[in-house]
């Protein structure tokens, strides 16, 4: 669900007029619940995958700093991730099946269910996967100091890496495996794609999550032992699928402690909505068809390749283009964050007036 989409306001609408009547404690609650359900709008089974972070992160932060989450709060955990996987990630038809429960119908409760055992791969490796982590952690708190710190940062770094990698290169590469096969005469190769869908954001919400262990190693951060406040510093949605990406030492004091409305913050948080849908809406996506029509519609088929001024005006089109879009939303997100009481850094600082190229790294995508 993007800014520019009218159900975002629709449900920002809802969550903002019941918002500041709210203690803090069902302030983050409430923001917890609408930023699932704003990730969730793409595909619910997303969800998954932000819970994983989230638990490895929280278990790995209190683990390097040596607090040992109590075997109750474990196996809640352990619940969760289980529960989730069977709900979000299997194809059981949970209408039917509470259908057949209702009406004692032994036949819909069979066809509701999954017919192979693959449609419950993803719940299995889950619980097999959770069980052993489970296993062991009595054993990585029994390390010594220095040791227990870097495997828990360890586990937290690979896991995490692990899951951006499949889902953001698997395809790539078994693709480029394939196309190198029939480059070297091999024809007859039965490797498909998996076909992965990229989940919108994975990037900023996995690199953010990281960083809290990271901080928490270096002793930037202080870990939280509330499960939901974490919960919410991994999926703030205002920045969830863009950005601006946020250390654990800055975000999540913000979401610890209480919040006020302060002065100025409704007119500035106005600002940056307007400013950054003007270069999401008016710049970038008018760029967009310009710069597709340049790029992507040449080449092969007797079309005729771009000439010099073409790719000229492409070039600075698509420059333009990706600013404005990357820009665009970092601005909404931290205009939305202002009317909730938030701080976000800025992420961009006109980066195409640097002279440099070192000041123009620094000056784009700060996060």
């Amino acid at each position: 669900m993007n800014y520019n989409n009218p159900t975002f306001w629709l449900l920002f609408v809802g969550v903002y007029a019941g918002y500041w009547r709210l203690r803090h404690r069902r302030q983050n609650d409430l923001l917890l619940v609408a930023s699932y359900v704003f990730y969730g709008f793409w595909d619910y089974r997303f969800l998954f995958l932000i819970l994983i972070s989230t638990v490895i992160d929280f278990i790995g932060g209190l683990g390097v700093a040596g607090v040992r989450l109590p075997k109750w709060r474990r196996l809640r955990l352990a619940a969760l991730l289980i529960g989730s996987a069977l709900v979000l990630c299997s194809n059981v038809r949970y209408a039917a099946l509470w259908h057949g429960l209702v009406y004692l119908d032994a036949d819909a409760v069979r066809g509701a269910l999954p017919e192979r055992l693959r449609d419950l791969a993803v719940p299995l490796g889950t619980a097999a996967a959770t069980l052993a982590y489970a296993a062991v952690l009595p054993w990585l708190y029994a390390l010594p100091d220095r040791a227990r710190r870097k495997t828990f940062l360890t586990i937290s770094m690979v896991a995490n890496l692990a899951i951006l990698g499949f889902f953001k290169y698997c395809d790539f590469f078994v693709g480029s495996f394939v196309n190198l096969l029939h480059a070297l005469g091999v024809q007859q190769v039965d490797v498909r794609t998996l076909g992965i869908l990229l989940p919108p954001g994975i990037s900023f919400y996995t690199f953010q999550a990281m960083s809290y262990t990271v901080d928490v190693y270096r002793g930037d951060a202080t870990p939280t032992d509330d499960f939901r406040d974490f919960a919410l510093f991994v999926c703030f949605f205002p920045h969830l699928v863009a950005g601006p990406i946020m250390r654990a030492s800055n975000l999540l004091p913000q979401v610890l402690h209480p919040r006020q409305r302060r002065p100025g913050d409704a007119e500035e948080g106005f600002a940056l909505v307007l400013l950054g849908l003007f270069k999401k809406v008016v710049i970038a996506d008018n760029l967009a068809p310009m710069v597709n029509m340049i790029f992507f519609q040449y080449g092969g088929g007797g079309h005729h390749v771009p000439t010099g001024p073409e790719s000229l005006l492409g070039l600075y089109g698509f420059m333009f283009q990706v600013y404005g879009d990357f820009s665009g939303y970092s601005s909404v997100a931290r205009g939305i964050a202002k009317w909730l009481g938030f701080d976000l850094i800025i992420n961009f600082q006109t980066p195409y007036l640097s002279t440099t190229p070192s000041e123009h790294w620094r000056r784009w995508h700060i996060s």
